[in-house]
């Protein structure tokens, strides 16, 4: 997605990331592309949703050493969660998908240091609109 942004010569002012799979995105923005300054002036925000959690290949590490990217702590645990959880520290805003979220994903949405918004519902987002 990333190069097909770049080939697209499309510049976004915005990222915004929903579900499990895209919490590698800003892990590689600020990792693998941090010195590429075609997404620097992007604004990237995650939306958390409660997910079914699992298990990762345990390979997973190898792969990211590949692109250069290690010390991450979801690499001890590689699941579903700890990964949504590691990209809070790579986003600009963390937003609640859901109003409440399982235990362990709203203790690090309360714990994180990014900027966050709370739930909105449908009535909310209408009136934003």
């Amino acid at each position: 997605m990333i190069e097909t942004i770049k080939k697209l010569n499309w510049v976004p002012d915005v990222i915004h990331l929903n579900g499990w799979m895209s919490s590698f995105v800003p892990i590689y923005l600020k990792t693998y592309y941090e010195s590429d300054t075609y997404f620097k002036d992007a604004k990237i925000v995650l939306s958390l949703y409660n997910e079914k959690d699992a298990d990762l290949d345990k390979k997973i590490d190898e792969k990211l050493k590949f692109d250069n990217i290690s010390g991450l702590k979801a690499l001890d645990n590689p699941t579903i969660k700890s990964f949504v959880i590691e990209s809070m520290n790579y986003v600009d805003t963390v937003v609640k998908g859901d109003e409440f979220l399982d235990e362990d994903l709203d203790q690090a949405f309360n714990q994180t240091a990014t900027q966050k918004s709370e739930y909105l519902d449908i009535d909310s987002i209408n009136q934003l609109y």
